[in-house]
């Protein structure tokens, strides 16, 4: 079955210290892999990270985030908000 031609592809859209808004999904995507394909634009290392979906928010555990330990997989749809 093909997708309808002006079907929109699914994404995750981001907003923040970004200077991509928008990242193409694809299956098993990380956050990690997701911000690095939105191109993060702090000096620092980010103070907050909150992917929320289906309009329910989750704060991401930056520290366990930067140290490898929490890396959740994202879905089509979900919005991430990014501030240092």
């Amino acid at each position: 079955m093909m997708a309808a031609p002006n079907a929109p592809l699914p994404a995750i859209f981001f907003t923040g210290d970004v200077k991509a808004q928008v990242v193409p999904w694809v299956e098993g995507i990380t956050l990690a892999q997701a911000l690095i394909a939105a191109q993060y634009t702090g000096f620092w290392d980010p103070h907050t990270i909150t992917v929320t979906r289906n309009g329910i928010p989750y704060t991401v555990n930056v520290k366990k985030f930067l140290r490898g330990e929490e890396n959740p997989e994202l879905e089509a749809g979900d919005n991430v908000q990014v501030r240092h």
